[in-house]
């Protein structure tokens, strides 16, 4: 069973892909770089990892640290997501272009709001990050490293990790970082950089 504070990096996770319009064009529209993704596994995955039941958990949101104004930024979100899902029901097909359904002005607004709970909620992210990486547990240390916005500091801390394992999986994904770093200079899209 995943941990609340991993549950809750998985819907930021997500936030943060729906609100980079430049990863949206990169990698949705034209399958270009290291990752795999497209606008619909994107919003299923929020709904997949029950997003707006953990945004409503005003207990569980106080646990991990999201003040209640935070707490209300996700929740406007979810809204909004859940707004433009019933939008789109009747009006795309899966036959229907990437070009149409991204230029489509709600589209458009989802993303800015998706822009600015992340950058409303980035150093809280960081702060899960951090401390997932400073977990007693392996499983919960190697387990940031999943993480596609894990800022690259946190990945060089748990290279030198006592965990042979951690520390393999820390130093392969410092290489694909640098993989990513050329990929940046062509798209501009930055993967979790302090």
């Amino acid at each position: 069973m995943i941990g609340d504070r991993s549950w809750l990096l998985c819907v930021l996770d997500i936030v943060f892909e729906l609100g980079d319009p430049v990863f949206q064009k990169y990698v949705w529209k034209q399958g270009i770089g290291p990752f795999m993704s497209c606008q619909t596994e994107a919003i299923c995955g929020f709904e997949d990892y029950s997003a707006p039941l953990l945004i409503n958990d005003l207990a569980l949101c106080e646990k991990l640290g999201l003040s209640p104004e935070d707490q209300k930024s996700l929740a406007f979100f979810a809204e909004s997501l859940d707004e433009y899902n019933n939008y789109t029901a009747g009006k795309y097909t899966i036959y229907t272009s990437d070009e149409i359904v991204l230029s489509d002005p709600k589209w458009i607004l989802i993303t800015k709001h998706a822009q600015e709970l992340r950058d409303k909620l980035w150093p809280f992210y960081k702060r899960l990050c951090e401390e997932s990486a400073s977990d007693a547990d392996e499983v919960n240390r190697e387990g940031v490293l999943l993480r596609l916005w894990v800022p690259s500091r946190i990945v060089e801390k748990l290279i030198k990790d006592p965990s042979p394992k951690v520390a393999e999986r820390a130093y392969e994904k410092l290489k694909k970082q640098k993989l990513l770093e050329e990929w940046h200079k062509d798209t501009d899209f930055m993967n979790g950089w302090d």
